[in-house]
């Protein structure tokens, strides 16, 4: 595990012309120092409570996301058209990365994979009314949570009945 230490010598209530960011052996000049302290515009990034875009479903991976009701959201590209694709540069740059990445396997297969960088090596779509029953739970639990999932949703397929 690696541990940084921060620590911040001095605020104050105007604006001084120079920042100054200790490093470990160097200390950098700079005009702005961000809520990250980092010398960078000041971005908050936050959690997002729901998807970047309208058409990407909801996708409960597991026994724990399922117990928790957290919500995790994948880029579902099976039936988007290239044209709306390319809209999209940090999606294409993704899909660009899966590409070169599966060029450079030692495996036959995941090289041929290479040419439809869009989809899952393996499509466990389930289209259809299904019971989830989560792999693992608590011995503690009085009950077995067990879910009745009528949207389409892409789930561990061991859990689905």
């Amino acid at each position: 595990m690696r541990v940084r230490h921060c620590v911040i010598i001095g605020f104050a209530n105007c604006d001084a012309p120079a920042k100054k960011i200790f490093d470990a052996q160097s200390v950098h000049v700079v005009p702005f120092i961000n809520a990250y302290l980092l010398d960078a515009p000041n971005i908050i990034v936050l959690p997002q409570a729901k998807p970047l875009c309208d058409d990407v479903p909801p996708m409960i991976v597991g026994s724990n996301e399922f117990i928790n009701g957290i919500m995790r959201y994948c880029l579902w590209l099976k039936n988007c058209p290239p044209n709306e694709l390319h809209k999209i540069p940090f999606v294409m740059k993704w899909v660009e990365g899966v590409r070169d990445f599966r060029l450079t396997s030692k495996k036959v297969q995941t090289r041929r994979r290479a040419d439809t960088p869009t989809l899952f090596a393996e499509d466990r779509f389930a289209d259809a009314t299904v019971l989830f029953v989560p792999q693992v739970s608590s011995e503690n639990r009085q009950y077995v949570p067990i879910g009745n999932d009528t949207q389409t949703s892409k789930k561990s397929p061991p859990n689905l009945i």
